[in-house]
Order: C-alpha cells, then structure tokens, then sequence
C-alpha cells in the first residue's frame, strides 16, 4: 500500500465513526421521546388545544367546613349572591314578643298557688269543679254576685273571693286588690259581649281593669288570659261564638303589649288554641255540656298551661 493513501484511509475511518455515533444518538433520543410523550425541550412552546391542554398538578386542600343548623351565620354569609350575580336576601327573622309568656318547664302547684283568678262565670267553674286546693273553700277566685261577672261591669259590681260568701262581704275591684295586693292574678273576661262591642269600647273596658289592679297594687303582675273557645252547639251559648271571640282575643293583646310597652308586669297567656279541636271547636270532652263551661278536664289544661308558661323572673 502507498503511503500517500493511508490518510485517506483513517479519514474515512473517522467519518464513518462519528456517522454511526449520530445515527446511534438519534435512535436513542427517538426512542426516549416515543417512551416519554410529555417531555418538551425547553424552548418548546406548542399551542395548547382541548386535547393537548396539560391538566395542573393536584394541590391537597383541606375540606370546607360547612356550619350546623344551630350556628348563626355571619354577616358575610346572610346575603350570598345568587348564580346571576344579584344578592338573595336572608329569610325576615319574626319579631319576638315579650309580652306573650313562652313555654317553659313546669313551674309546680307552688307556683299556681300563687295566682289569684278573676273571671265571669267561666272562671266561677273553677270552684264548681274543685280544681284549686282547698276544692269549693278556695278564695283563690274572685267573681261577681251569683258567679257572673260581665266586663263592663268588672270595675263596679261587687267581687267574692268564697263561694256562698252573703252580700256584706262584697267589695269592688279596687277595694279587693288594695286589701289583697295579691302576687299574680289571672283575667280571664270578655265572653258573651265580643259580638255586641267593637275594638274601641271593648279595649276601653279591658284597659280600665288593667288599670285598675295596678294603680291599686303596683307590685301585682297582671296575666291576661284568653277568652276560651266554645263548642259548635250548646244550651248556653246564644250568640257566642268563635269568631267574635278569636277577635276579641287579638283586642286583649293589643291591650296588653301597650301596658308592656309602658313598662308595666301585664302579660298574654293564650288557653284558647290548646283547647280548640281541629274544626277550632271547644270539644265536647272538654265541656260540661252547656257548650261554653269547661269541666274538670278543661280546667286541668288551663292550669297545666299556666304552670307551663311562667312569667319570666317569677
């Protein structure tokens, strides 16, 4: 071999080498990126399509607390806006009254004891049917000759506090409360006339026996009863009826929420809803047949009701 083709030679050599690096090279790298689809060089910038859009990483968060039916929202949270973007309003909160005696515990017979009852002849059942301690001795009721006790004349008949008391020992509202001073009395007046008076001479006779045991006795929390219901028939009841005495009930609160509101201890207890049957009748169970007195079952409802929503603080 000539010495001038030996240069030649290794050059060709060296070429073919490096040849088969770079074809070796390029399998390698086709062979990686076919393993690997999501690896890019990094000056690569390929447009984003919905099916090549990468998804992010995952990040860990924590769970949204949720708040429990009995935790009040904050303020933020009472107006969230709606989808369209307009604020939906929280649902209107009712105004509480303070006037009307909530339900409570059973407050005991020490409780009831208490009380003293002052009514037409519906509240005169209550010696009738021995309801109170000491049965038909108890001076805890307060009515008028006979055991009737009309409210336009609440103020001026004369009153007893024992049945068959004889006539020298009545003495009129005013004279009863100043002498007694009791602690709690129970008004429950108004049947039989609320279809004869309209709002303003009914709340001006209601207001005048209010006023009349508190000017007398300041220290008397007063608790206005409701007019109890009546049955859908009965021998007594005339032109008494549920309607006019489910309005006249509303005129008695309205009374009561203004000596409230005046700062006075007169408050509304309703007996009447607990004793209406689903028709919103007095049941018969409940009466002792004429169609407006209760019986001895009736009376136990009234006075578990009042035991069960004291006067606050007493």
């Amino acid at each position: 071999m000539k010495q001038s083709n030996i240069p030649a030679i290794i050059f060709s050599v060296i070429a073919f080498l490096l040849l088969l690096t770079v074809l070796v090279c390029s399998v390698v790298l086709i062979a990686f990126h076919v393993q690997n689809p999501d690896v890019r060089p990094p000056d690569a910038h390929p447009t984003q399509t919905a099916d090549t859009t990468e998804s992010p990483t995952p990040v860990e968060t924590k769970p949204q607390e949720t708040l429990s039916p009995s935790v009040t929202p904050s303020p933020a949270s009472q107006t969230p806006e709606s989808p369209t973007g307009q604020s939906t309003l929280p649902t209107p909160i009712v105004v509480d009254k303070p006037y009307v005696l909530k339900q409570t515990s059973d407050a005991g017979l020490g409780y009831q004891d208490r009380f003293v009852f002052l009514g037409d002849s519906t509240t005169y059942h209550m010696i009738i049917n021995e309801v109170l301690p000491d049965g038909q001795n108890t001076r805890q009721v307060w009515f008028g000759a006979k055991g009737t006790l009309s409210l336009p004349f609440a103020t001026s008949n004369d009153l007893f506090d024992r049945m068959n008391a004889p006539a020298s020992e009545g003495k009129t509202l005013d004279v009863m409360v100043k002498e007694k001073r009791p602690e709690f009395i129970f008004i429950t007046l108004g049947a039989g006339i609320s279809s004869e008076y309209n709002k303003e001479k009914f709340t001006l006779l209601y207001n005048d026996v209010i006023d009349t045991v508190l000017e007398n006795s300041p220290s008397t929390t007063v608790v206005c009863n409701t007019i109890y219901p009546v049955c859908r028939t009965g021998s007594a009841l005339g032109s008494i009826n549920n309607p006019d005495i489910d309005k006249a009930n509303g005129w008695i609160e309205e009374c009561v929420k203004a000596h409230y509101e005046n700062g006075q201890k007169v408050y509304y207890i309703d007996s009447n809803s607990i004793l209406k049957d689903a028709e919103g009748y007095l049941p018969g169970s409940y009466s002792n047949g004429d169609g407006l007195h209760l019986n001895a079952q009736g009376y136990a409802i009234i006075l578990e009701n009042l035991r069960k929503h004291k006067v606050p603080g007493a």
